[in-house]
């Protein structure tokens, strides 16, 4: 670098605020609205949340790391629940203990990924990570969307009535939305912009603003993908103004960073 240059990079490494769940106990709970019923989510639905794992969670029975979890006991019943396998960790979603549509490859260790589910009205399940769909496409759920029945509360890192499907690790953006979204929308959703709000029925960031839940006692971080280490490597002379890095957010969890050299 010469005097007076400025390099700038964006990075495509994530860095997001999220709610930090520490695998053995921690949930977020949020209040029962009929809008989550299967009466009234006829034209399907869709999930979306960011998710970085510590570790597969320290679940039992079948399964671990519940992401969200709106049913009346283990394996989603009378509801459903979006989570991890304890054989394979593969994530998974299941209605109602029916058949679960579930990702080809297993959970990533310590990297943010987007996990995004469709349900048609004929229970049709899509699975995408990262905006490419994963599984098997139109796996049928068996059981209908009629049958999300229950009024208990929805928990995100835990499961209904027990903390026994611990989330390890982060959660971050989840979104449920009262239709199935289009290719498009699934690509925006990932992108992180435009935000889409129709037909948008749960909408929970976890950067620590949350009046209508209760936390376990999570807490709220923000998880960079080593960001700070490769800004750290650019620098050129920290004791100075000469090699400063200013760094931005963009959409889509983008980082913008300017290193700065002196005259």
């Amino acid at each position: 670098m010469a005097a007076g240059d400025v390099i700038a990079n964006v990075t495509t490494n994530n860095s997001r605020q999220g709610a930090v769940f520490d695998g053995v106990d921690d949930y977020i709970e949020i209040a029962h609205n009929d809008n989550q019923l299967g009466k009234n989510l006829s034209n399907g639905f869709t999930i979306s949340a960011w998710i970085n794992p510590t570790s597969s969670g320290g679940g039992t029975a079948g399964s671990s790391g519940y992401i969200l979890d709106k049913s009346s006991a283990g394996a989603g019943a009378d509801g459903f629940y979006l989570g991890s396998n304890l054989t394979d960790d593969k994530w998974q979603l299941t209605i109602d203990q029916g058949t679960t549509v579930k990702s080809t490859n297993a959970m990533t260790i310590g990297v943010w990924t987007h996990i995004l589910v469709t349900v048609s009205s004929a229970q049709l399940a899509n699975m995408y990570l990262n905006g490419t769909i994963t599984g098997t496409p139109n796996t049928d759920l068996i059981k209908t969307i009629a049958d999300i029945t229950t009024t208990g509360v929805m928990k995100i890192g835990n499961r209904f009535g027990s903390t026994d499907k611990p989330f390890d690790g982060v959660i971050s953006d989840v979104q449920m939305w009262n239709r199935v979204l289009s290719a498009d929308e699934i690509a925006q959703v990932y992108a992180g912009f435009p935000d889409i709000k129709t037909g948008r029925i749960v909408n929970y960031k976890l950067n620590g603003t949350y009046g209508d839940a209760t936390n376990s006692g999570t807490h709220f971080t923000i998880r960079d993908d080593a960001i700070a280490a490769a800004i750290a490597a650019q620098r050129v002379n920290p004791t100075s103004v000469s090699g400063h890095t200013l760094f931005t957010g963009l959409p889509g969890g983008q980082i913008l960073s300017a290193i700065i050299e002196e005259d």
